[in-house]
């Protein structure tokens, strides 16, 4: 399936400069996969660490099941739900207050 991907030459394509990079959609899908379920918070004016954000977040959002978050800098975390109704429920209500400052999805 790998051998399907093509790469474009930048210097055939001058405009750009950019490299190209065409992926076949079912392993596309297959990269996708994993990252349906994820959010990216961020809570404004405040700065913790992830125990904490972990700890907070899941006594506030009151989720169904567990899930996983990855500080990926910028006082930012990656959230991977284990069920789409969590996922759903962080994303679409709100607004989420932490420690008298907003998180932001």
């Amino acid at each position: 399936m790998i051998e399907d991907i093509t790469v474009e030459d930048p210097e055939l394509n001058q405009k750009d400069q950019i490299p190209k990079v065409k992926i076949p959609p079912g392993l596309l899908k297959k990269i996708r996969e994993p990252w349906k379920k994820c959010l990216i918070i961020r809570l404004l004016g405040k700065s913790i660490g992830y125990k904490l954000f972990a700890t907070k977040m899941k006594k506030i959002w009151g989720l169904q099941a567990d899930f996983a978050a990855l500080d990926i800098g910028h006082v930012c975390f990656k959230v991977k739900f284990d069920m789409m109704k969590d996922y759903n429920r962080v994303y679409t209500c709100g607004p989420w207050v932490v420690m008298d400052h907003y998180v932001t999805v």
